[in-house]
């Protein structure tokens, strides 16, 4: 015998055995033990498998507070699942809110009202008002029917009030600051679909300060216009939550719009220090960290 180990109720260990040679780290419900802690690693929390309790809350405890923050998928394993916490994003067609998941990414998710209806008609409205776990069928029907914002071919309009709500709820925005109260769309390849009297973007997006800066278009001074290039009906800098709040809210609103890094002779590399520094830059994409990193090291090497 390698290794042997039977549970009790309630997700507890009762017995561990295991002979000196090729010993598996993957034991209880398949995951690493950690041989120093003796616990066990669940990609967020760790476990005590002895005792049946984690270590730690359980990240989105506040929206369910008659539950312990240390429960584990509501105490029902057969069909729930406990990712990270982070959540995808699903808007309608026509750019209206629908839903948030518990998945592992925060992506933002294209799903038809009619399947969303659907989905919420067949497995009921406790089951989507869940939120504190995944139910499979639940993830599965949402993965089916809905596809990546880059890959929905939006209108201007649409993608613009998808940005613009997502914008709405990142910190230290001052929506009132925003140019109609709308982010603008630029599309470089057919400008007939410009949308709120955009300013030229040439890479991911770009600030534009009235009084300060080239504007388009009659506002207030310090009015700010957040605009997005749209190349192709996509942006895929812009695809997660985590990526547009970065992008839109802490660098460009933020960084250029409020602080004036870039403009007036205070360095733009200031812009992406700050984002840097923001809440939501650690939950960004690998590509996105990677090409921003790329941007701020090139405005230090010119010394701006």
């Amino acid at each position: 015998m390698v290794n042997h180990f039977s549970e009790q109720p309630g997700s507890r260990v009762g017995v561990e055995e295991h002979s000196n040679t090729n010993r598996t780290p993957y034991l209880f419900n398949g995951k690493e033990l950690d041989e120093e802690t003796g616990l066990y690693y669940y990609g967020v929390r760790y476990y005590d498998a002895k005792i049946g309790m984690f270590l730690g809350v359980d990240p989105m405890a506040e929206k369910r507070e008659w539950l312990s923050p240390y429960n584990f998928v509501q105490n029902n394993p057969v069909v729930r699942i406990d990712p990270d916490g982070a959540l995808d994003r699903y808007y309608n067609e026509n750019g209206d809110f629908l839903y948030e998941d518990n998945k592992t990414s925060d992506n933002i998710k294209i799903l038809k009202q009619s399947d969303f209806n659907e989905i919420k008609f067949i497995l009921g409205e406790e089951t989507l008002n869940d939120r504190t776990q995944t139910n499979l069928a639940l993830q599965n029907d949402l993965d089916d029917r809905s596809v990546g914002i880059n890959d929905a071919g939006l209108k201007s309009s649409v993608a613009s009030k998808i940005f613009t709500h997502i914008l709405s709820q990142t910190q230290g925005v001052d929506m009132s600051k925003l140019y109609n109260g709308k982010v603008s769309i630029y599309n470089e390849n057919n400008t007939s679909e410009n949308y709120n009297n955009p300013e030229i973007a040439n890479g991911t997006a770009n600030a534009a300060i009235y009084g300060k800066t080239r504007f388009s278009g009659k506002a207030e001074n310090d009015v700010i216009k957040i605009t997005v290039a749209w190349r192709g009906r996509r942006n895929n800098d812009l695809g997660t939550v985590s990526n547009v709040m970065n992008a839109l809210g802490a660098h460009e609103f933020i960084g250029h719009g409020v602080l004036n890094f870039g403009i007036g002779g205070k360095p733009h590399s200031g812009a992406y220090i700050y984002q840097m520094n923001h809440s939501t830059w650690e939950n960004t994409t690998p590509n996105f960290k990677r090409d921003y990193i790329e941007l701020f090291n090139y405005y230090l090497n010119i010394g701006n």
